[in-house]
């Protein structure tokens, strides 16, 4: 202890050995680094999210819409929604299949 150096004390990794017990063969690959890989999927999603009040705000408002309107309205709705879901995936999103 009379050295005047200070003396470091090496950290460990901890393992991710917290998943859950899921076996290590089925469990998904590891997420990238927010916010350098995810920032443009991010992005891209608020994107989308945008496009999809864009198609549902007029089903809900004063002015009356077709029948044809409405259900391609719907349609691009859930096409954005499940976009969305796919982008969030790529960069790690854990998500259940429906």
């Amino acid at each position: 202890m009379g050295n005047s150096k200070t003396s470091t004390i090496p950290i460990q990794k901890q393992k991710r050995s917290d998943l859950g017990g899921v076996p290590e063969e089925k469990r998904m690959t590891e997420p990238l680094r927010w916010p350098n890989s995810a920032a443009g999927a991010r992005d891209q999603a608020a994107e989308e999210a945008q496009a999809v009040i864009h198609a549902l705000a007029p089903l809900v408002g004063d002015v009356p819409v077709g029948d044809k309107e409405e259900m391609r309205r719907i349609a691009v709705a859930l096409m954005k929604a499940e976009r969305i879901a796919r982008i969030l995936e790529s960069v790690g999103a854990k998500t259940k299949p429906y």
